[in-house]
């Protein structure tokens, strides 16, 4: 949730508020002989502080009334502040607005990093080998279920949907050095790549294909380098076996785009 929402949430005490100081400055304006509107507003600023007008020299039941109909109102302005806030704090809104902030300063501060969409296993080992690699990274992942391994991975990441131009931006996209699309659908990664070919020109692209005949698909809209995990997965098992018995499984060779 923004900010902006959590904002628009507390609008209705906010209103409620100035409508009392509004009902009270004017009430008292009526009420009370001789007096003012500033006189009304000072004297529901005493009211509704606790402070009373006694100094004043006010008197009569219409007068004492009427204070206690405004301080009536400030009690359910207060009760109805205290739920909003109640709810935010239960609902873990408050939170993730907060964690939010905490995401967009820390994106803000990167340059030349990469931006991957999709954190499931393809994802996951991408984000390994950029931390292994010291490459700045930011995550976009669409299933919020991620949020706590991303935390504990440290990784910047947004909780969003990635096929969004405004996600891209918010992930820095103009300022990256190249982006790996991981989604586990082709169509979505061309879509994507399309995107955020279209938002940096000078991005290098990078997308996961399940099947084979999304290749020549996902190189027509500007992707530079077309993955197979299934194809690389075979060539490898396929390598490991002609490896004399005992021989240990050399470590695969990592190259950042």
């Amino acid at each position: 949730m923004e900010t902006r929402d959590i904002a628009e949430r507390f609008w209705l005490p906010v209103t409620m508020t100035l409508a009392i100081v509004l009902y009270g400055t004017l009430g008292y304006a009526a009420i009370i002989p001789e007096a003012t509107p500033l006189d009304g507003l000072y004297w529901t600023v005493l009211t509704l502080g606790g402070v009373g007008f006694r100094d004043t020299q006010l008197a009569g039941p219409g007068a004492e009334l009427f204070s206690i109909s405004l301080i009536v109102g400030l009690l359910v302005a207060v009760v109805v502040t205290a739920a909003i806030a109640s709810d935010l704090v239960a609902s873990g809104d408050l939170a993730r607005a907060r964690r939010r902030r905490k995401m967009k300063k820390k994106i803000e501060a990167l340059q030349e990093h990469f931006v991957l969409c999709g954190f499931g296993r393809v994802g996951r080992a991408v984000v390994n080998e950029y931390r292994r690699a010291g490459v700045g990274v930011v995550v976009i992942e669409i299933d919020a279920g991620s949020i706590e391994e991303l935390d504990e991975l440290g990784v910047p990441y947004l909780i969003a949907d990635p096929q969004n131009d405004g996600v891209l931006e918010e992930a820095g996209i103009h300022r990256a050095r190249g982006i790996v699309c991981a989604v586990d659908s082709d169509a979505i990664n061309a879509f994507i790549a399309l995107s955020a070919r279209t938002l940096n020109p000078g991005l290098v692209v990078v997308a996961r294909a399940a099947d084979p005949g999304s290749v020549a698909k996902l190189t027509r809209v500007g992707v530079d380098h077309v993955v197979s995990p299934y194809s690389l997965t075979g060539h490898r098992m396929a390598e490991d076996s002609l490896l004399p018995r005992g021989t240990p499984t050399p470590e695969p060779d990592v190259v950042l785009p």
